[in-house]
């Protein structure tokens, strides 16, 4: 389902069919869940508990190398957005292929039937009989509404930092100035996916042997440490060096995130279940994050360069901004210093709240 959707999503991209785009995104996303779901729910069955720590160090390491080969491709090579559709297709049978070869789970006797109501209820978790997984999914939705601020990397490059590095900034005195917020987004993913990869593993081995809470209060430690510092607009070499450590704060959660939800299902046996809830988790996080921190980069960002609420809102003004804000791409629209730091200071929130619900976990 998911390479057939995104077949469909290229033709569709090549063809500015639109409708058609939208419907293979839809079926694409329910096939890759579809199999994420599955693949989650084999890790439990497979893996003895207290290995566990270390097999989510393993699985970080490869979401790592797996983005930083990605942004390498797409970001430094130059390759072709539209290619990317085939090199999914292609991940998507080689690693499914793959996972289904090695993964010799025991044979279900006699297959539950489907019963409707049990679906449903599968979507609700309950505080009073499910306490620390309750809890884990909402620490790892904040958490995922926190490193939204990512999101806007890109345009925090361009307004913020690339303006004061001058001509010729570091690495990148050959790249095109329209450019240059892409090539330094991408460098900073790379090197943040670098800082996951040198800690996930040992990160995940001392989990086991110390408990999961304190990697994650430590996690949540260095990524708000990184956000305060971006909200003194420090110079690009300074961003990248601060990337790393970002990265290793966030390795540390995702490796340790994993396992601890693996210590708080509710029922093992319904592992598949619950961790296809927990992973909504991250979706709910990543969604909402945007909804809340871009608007408010939008507003407070063009008020800091005394703009008025007409501009904010699209209506008419004489302001300086006006011919920037008429433009139909929300992207050449620019935003103060003021803006970024208000998405910084969400995103210290978010995490902070992460670490803060964590209190509520009994597991270790």
């Amino acid at each position: 389902m998911s390479i057939l959707s995104l077949a469909s999503m290229r033709l569709a991209r090549d063809s500015g069919a639109r409708n058609v785009y939208a419907i293979g995104l839809f079926c694409g996303m329910i096939g890759l869940n579809t199999a994420y779901a599955g693949f989650t729910g084999l890790l439990p069955d497979l893996v003895p508990e207290r290995e566990m720590g270390k097999t989510s160090g393993l699985m970080a390491v490869l979401n790592a190398i797996g983005a930083a080969l990605s942004f390498w491709v797409f970001g430094f090579v130059g390759l072709d957005v539209r290619y990317s559709y085939t090199m999914y297709g292609a991940a998507v049978a080689g690693t499914v292929a793959l996972t289904c070869a090695v993964a010799r789970e025991a044979p279900l006797l006699r297959p539950s039937p489907i019963v409707m109501k049990e679906l449903l209820a599968s979507f609700y978790v309950s505080l009073a009989t499910h306490r620390d997984f309750y809890w884990v999914f909402w620490i790892r939705c904040t958490y995922y509404m926190g490193i939204s601020v990512l999101s806007f990397m890109m345009l925090f490059l361009r307004d913020a930092i690339l303006p004061i590095s001058g001509d010729s900034p570091i690495f990148g005195a050959a790249v095109p100035t329209e450019r240059r917020p892409l090539f330094y987004t991408s460098m900073i993913a790379m090197i943040g996916q670098l800082g996951a990869v040198t800690i996930a593993v040992p990160i995940g081995h001392l989990s086991d042997q110390h408990g999961r809470k304190p990697y994650i209060y430590l996690s949540c430690a260095m990524m708000a440490g990184v956000y305060v510092i971006f909200l003194f607009a420090p110079p690009l070499t300074y961003i990248l060096a601060i990337g790393f450590v970002y990265g290793m704060g966030q390795g540390s959660f995702l490796t340790v995130d994993y396992a601890l939800a693996v210590d708080t299902l509710p029922n093992k046996e319904d592992a598949a279940k619950d961790l296809g809830l927990w992973g909504v988790s991250a979706f709910v996080g990543s969604s909402c994050g945007p909804v809340v921190l871009g608007p408010l980069l939008h507003v407070v960002g063009i008020l800091a360069l005394g703009g008025t609420w007409d501009d904010v809102i699209g209506g008419s003004s004489s302001s300086s901004l006006e011919a920037s804000l008429a433009k139909s791409n929300a992207v050449d629209v620019r935003y103060g210093l003021a803006g970024y730091q208000a998405i910084m200071l969400g995103g210290t929130f978010f995490v902070g709240l992460s670490a803060a619900l964590l209190k509520n976990v009994q597991r270790r």
